[in-house]
């Protein structure tokens, strides 16, 4: 694992998105910030403070208006995707640093490594997250090597 994830870039990519009207992009950032046990970022802390409000006082009929309607068929794929292997990427990321710590030594990246990694990511199995990884890792690669 050389690449390594950068939560206050994602962070930052997705206040843009949310500051153009994405409402998906707060849950996202907070889904990823419980994902890379990160804290809430205070933009999205205040942003969501600012919907609770709001929908206390009746400003919303529907989850749809702040956040947008839910993913559904129809939903464009990639994007799906592209969010499920940023999670898995964290959630591999966060078992390397727990491994890490505990043995004093790199982890060996194996199905054990990645059994753990798929239990942290609530993603689906030891293959799914192995995929998922992968495919994020070789996107960052990718950018990198362009640079």
């Amino acid at each position: 694992m050389t690449e390594e994830f950068d939560f206050a870039a994602e962070s930052a990519a997705l206040k843009e998105q949310f500051d153009t009207g994405d409402g998906r992009a707060l849950l996202d950032v907070i889904q990823l910030a419980f994902a890379h046990h990160q804290r809430v970022p205070e933009w999205a802390g205040a942003a969501l403070m600012g919907i609770i409000q709001r929908a206390e006082d009746g400003a919303f009929a529907s989850w749809d208006q702040p956040f947008g309607p839910p993913q559904r068929m129809g939903t464009p794929k990639g994007a799906i995707r592209r969010s499920r292997e940023r999670l898995a990427h964290a959630a591999a990321e966060d078992e390397f640093a727990k491994q890490a710590k505990e043995q004093g030594k790199r982890p060996a990246l194996d199905n054990e490594f990645f059994e753990a990694a798929a239990r942290r990511s609530g993603l689906g199995g030891r293959s799914t997250v192995m995929q998922l990884y992968s495919a994020f890792a070789k996107k960052l690669r990718r950018l990198i090597s362009t640079d």
